[in-house]
């Protein structure tokens, strides 16, 4: 809503120096916008996220708290109505301009200051004895001075042919209205799903217009579920228009993770259409080079246990990955377990780990890999286009580059090296390669992480490769001793 106050404090017509005899009267209103520019300041704690990435899920909550100013060195005015030039006189009057000008009184130091000035007229218009010319003004400026008392002048200067000048002027006020006093930003992030939180964030936010601010979030007592949650943050002040509060609201949209958009299918549909994957003959699954289509149909109709089963679901998820090449770089995670087998390794990966078994691998590594692959074939909601998380996570690496075994393969011990700087204690833990449990490692800040190859009862494991996880990283060490 404008406010529009005109007062018309002084009214003087003079002719200077002329036969013309004009009367010169501006009738008009004056409305204003303070429009508020927004700085934010942030203050987290942390520094260490990327915004672009979800935040790490160990700690507990969600807030956002912003520090914000706004500033207002500028009121915009507009002065909106009519010139009423009469000729009052007894001759025809030529006016050869018209100009309006827009000054403040300093009533402190007792002098006049130039705002603005606008030509509303130059050339050469005759008025006639007893005619009247109306001349519309629209006349925008910017005052760095209040608005609200009379110190504004508005001056109307007419000039004719022969030299003559006729003025009007009055002071006029106006209360300004507030523009853009409401910040609205908005933006979304992608969580693993039920999972509490903290995050905070020290940088740049980039709001959905593309338009970038600079923030402190520190989200906190909230949980990882979708939705959008509105924080507000306000401020309090006094300018011309009188007191004044302010508030930024921050909408932060929480989405699920994306699943992947593909799908499987079963051993049985292959089976039955044997012409969708006969070009892609031969292809390898463990120790077994299928050649032939009959061979393939034969593997895939087995209901035999442990290795033809494995073997069986293991085709299917070849012939899977052929027909869709993009299901290979999702990820796998069941959100209905926590640390389960393979949990948040890519699709190729755990074709790789897969391709390593044999006939004399522990049948509890088969049928958990088994297991996993006929999750995947039944389209059971088991693959993601991101790593998840699963729960007691206390620290995260962004790339399998930041952890390295060295040596590997490694005879009696290897170091565990981080590659980026660990601040809290890291909890690492090693698996044999049926998935069973063998030992588990802690890294501590500013000390070296070895591993001399024993099991949590200090005894000596056998050669073989094992798998190291920390959070959603998978190492392979290989013993060969």
């Amino acid at each position: 809503m404008k406010y529009s106050i005109l007062i018309l404090t002084l009214l003087l017509i003079v002719g200077i120096g002329t036969s013309a005899n004009l009367s010169v009267y501006a009738d008009y209103y004056a409305t204003a916008n303070t429009t508020y520019d927004w700085t934010l300041f942030k203050n987290a704690n942390r520094t260490d996220l990327d915004f672009a990435q979800p935040p790490d899920p160990e700690p507990e909550l969600v807030l956002f708290t912003i520090d914000i100013t706004r500033s207002a060195p500028y009121a915009q005015t507009l002065l909106i109505g009519n010139i009423r030039i009469t000729n009052v006189g007894t001759d025809t009057a030529f006016i050869t301009s018209v100009v309006d000008s827009i000054r403040y009184w300093d009533f402190q130091h007792g002098l006049w200051i130039f705002i603005n000035e606008a030509i509303l007229f130059t050339g050469s218009h005759s008025l006639a004895p007893g005619a009247t010319w109306i001349i519309p003004m629209n006349i925008p400026f910017t005052t760095p001075y209040p608005l609200d008392f009379a110190f504004h002048y508005n001056f109307v200067n007419v000039y004719t042919f022969d030299g003559g000048r006729f003025q009007y002027y009055d002071a006029f006020h106006a209360t300004p209205t507030v523009v853009n006093e409401t910040l609205h930003v908005w933006d979304e992030i992608t969580v693993p799903v039920e999972f509490n939180y903290t995050w905070d964030y020290n940088g740049p936010w980039k709001a959905l217009d593309d338009t970038t601010f600079l923030i402190n979030l520190s989200l906190t007592n909230q949980s990882a579920t979708s939705g959008t949650y509105v924080v507000r943050n306000y401020a309090y002040g006094i300018n011309e228009c009188g007191l004044w509060m302010d508030s930024v609201l921050v909408h932060l949209r929480v989405k699920p993770p994306d699943s992947f958009p593909g799908r499987g299918f079963t051993p049985g549909y292959w089976k039955n259409h044997p012409e969708d994957f006969a070009a892609w003959l031969p292809v390898t699954i463990a120790t077994v080079t299928v050649t032939t289509v009959p061979q393939a149909v034969d593997i895939l109709s087995t209901n035999n246990p442990t290795w033809p089963r494995f073997l069986k679901f293991f085709l299917a998820m070849k012939f899977n990955c052929l027909n869709d090449p993009s299901m290979l770089s999702s990820y796998y995670n069941d959100m209905t377990k926590t640390g389960e087998f393979m949990e948040n390794q890519t699709v190729a990966y755990i074709l790789s780990v897969a391709d390593g078994y044999t006939p004399s691998t522990p049948n509890s590594a088969l049928n958990a890999m088994k297991n996993i692959f006929e999750q995947i074939c039944n389209n059971d909601g088991v693959l993601w286009l991101t790593p998840q998380g699963s729960s007691g996570k206390s620290f995260s690496l962004s790339t399998t580059s930041s952890i390295t075994l060295i040596p590997n393969p490694f005879d009696n011990v290897t170091e565990i090296r981080f590659l980026t700087e660990v601040k809290e204690p890291v909890a690492l833990t090693v698996y044999d390669i049926s998935g069973a449990k063998v030992r588990d490692l802690v890294k501590n800040a500013n000390t070296n992480l070895y591993w001399d190859g024993t099991d949590n009862n200090g005894r000596k494991l056998t050669r073989g490769v094992y798998i190291i996880r920390v959070n959603n990283l998978t190492l392979k060490a290989l013993i060969s001793r």
